[in-house]
């Protein structure tokens, strides 16, 4: 029987961007990570809501099955982590859900209808319901089941299994510690996710294309700024934390987010995951895979 880590995720988990994939197996004993490998694609992939996201399968199991390999480990049970562009993730406000499984899928897929720029019948919903004061805020992760079924199909190919499946951004989140209002903000080739957090809740959650590889500190202030002034009307407090991931935090974008914020700005690096050296990549990039295993 397999291990599992202190969340009851499987002790395996992989992530696969665009252009990277992560693969990483928990400590033996005690929290943090055994062993890591990453891995860039010979072809890019085209992560997004409805058409194909995979060119060359073939070449993306051989990448997989080789991180896989390396890691070692006889568990083959993993927890995938998607690109966030490839999933639409959506928070609900209910005044109560039903208690029933069946009952609330319905009531969860009624609402997603008019939400998505596909049909949710064709797609493969999860959730999580939240407490917010008299109401429920339901977390939604919906994904297409033919972009589903390419990356599950991906890593049966290489040999493993997904038990669980998240999008990246929501995997990130595990690595963010205390209280604080605190925003997430995570810069992947073409698009841009912004998370916040409150005691332990998650508040809002927003993708942005920004079309662009480059990300520089003007344009990220400028993305940052509508979704901060709104959770600061929504909420009547202020950001206290910003995080950031995917990108090396140069001097200059520290002090335009501070600027904007008045918020503590740092790297997305979980400290117990401090020691890793992924080569050259900032170690934010692993925020997903490592959240994951948090």
């Amino acid at each position: 029987m397999a291990k599992a880590s202190k969340a009851g995720r499987p002790i395996l988990a992989c992530e696969i961007t665009g252009v990277h994939a992560f693969v990483a197996r928990a400590a033996d004993s005690g929290p943090g990570i055994g062993v890591l490998q990453t891995r860039t694609f010979p072809e890019g992939l085209t992560p997004n809501l409805i058409n194909p996201n995979i060119p060359d399968r073939e070449a993306v199991k051989i990448v997989l099955a080789d991180a896989f390999l390396h890691v070692g480990s006889h568990s083959k049970e993993i927890t995938l982590v998607v690109p966030d562009a490839a999933v639409r993730v959506v928070l609900l406000d209910f005044d109560t859900l039903p208690d029933r499984k069946a009952e609330a899928d319905a009531v969860v897929r009624f609402r997603l209808k008019k939400a998505l720029p596909f049909d949710v019948d064709r797609a493969a919903i999860s959730y999580h319901a939240q407490p917010n004061g008299t109401t429920v805020k339901v977390i939604v992760a919906v994904m297409m089941n033919s972009v589903l079924a390419e990356y599950e199909s991906v890593i049966h190919d290489a040999g493993y299994m997904p038990g669980v499946v998240m999008p990246s951004t929501l995997a990130a989140l595990g690595n963010v510690e205390g209280d604080v209002p605190s925003m997430v903000v995570k810069i992947v080739e073409g698009s841009t996710t912004i998370a916040i957090l409150n005691q332990g809740r998650l508040l809002f959650y927003r993708t942005l294309d920004h079309g662009s590889t480059l990300v520089v500190a003007d344009r990220l202030a400028e993305d940052i700024y509508p979704s901060l002034i709104f959770f600061q009307d929504m909420y009547g407090v202020p950001i206290e934390r910003v995080y950031i991931s995917g990108v090396d935090l140069r001097q200059p974008m520290v002090d335009r987010l501070s600027q904007e914020t008045s918020a503590i700005v740092e790297e997305l690096v979980n400290p117990q995951f401090a020691g890793l050296n992924p080569g050259n990549m900032p170690k934010s990039l692993l925020a997903g895979v490592l959240g994951a295993l948090t």
